[in-house]
């Protein structure tokens, strides 16, 4: 995990802690470089790749928990001249899908970018649960993904995640 991603969660855990006290989250460290031992328990404890970086155990219009998926800049997700930046689209589809594979399941699920759209997302879900629609907040992020995803990165996706076999479809958002 990158320095600003670290600070990124820290800065929304204190966030949070300062505004919505009583809410209970968990904020998941998988991107921590570890060595190679660590690497591969952690791998081995995983059901999947891709599981959201933050999570909001509270109640809220009928979800039983928030999941966020974090992106600090909007340039760790597209490319300026658009697409996706080839080391991570695969990554950034499996994402994408399990996020899809959360909300089908009844979570809130997102991905969001920069930790101003985090707040907003968090303080929507805890603060505004009769207002909140998971499916209205920030999911130009997940159609942009999946329009910028190229059918070649879709299906090396679906051939390394089942998730996104299930999930994702070649052209979803095209």
């Amino acid at each position: 995990m990158s320095d600003r991603e670290y600070q990124m969660q820290r800065n929304l855990c204190r966030w949070i802690d300062v505004h919505y006290p009583w809410a209970y989250y968990r904020s998941d460290l998988g991107g921590i470089r570890l060595n190679m031992g660590q690497a591969v328990k952690t791998k081995n404890i995983q059901k999947y790749r891709g599981h959201p970086d933050f999570v909001i155990f509270e109640q809220s219009n009928g979800f039983p928990a928030l999941f966020l998926e974090l992106k600090d800049k909007e340039t760790d997700v597209f490319l300026k001249r658009g697409g996706l930046p080839k080391a991570n689209a695969i990554h950034l589809i499996e994402q994408v899908a399990m996020i899809l594979m959360l909300r089908k399941k009844g979570y809130a699920a997102d991905l969001v970018i920069g930790v101003e759209q985090a707040q907003v997302m968090a303080s929507n879900y805890l603060y505004w649960p009769e207002v909140f629609k998971p499916q209205e907040h920030y999911t130009d992020n997940i159609k942009r993904i999946l329009s910028e995803a190229t059918d070649e990165q879709v299906r090396q996706a679906q051939l390394e995640h089942p998730v996104v076999f299930d999930y994702v479809k070649i052209g979803d958002a095209q």
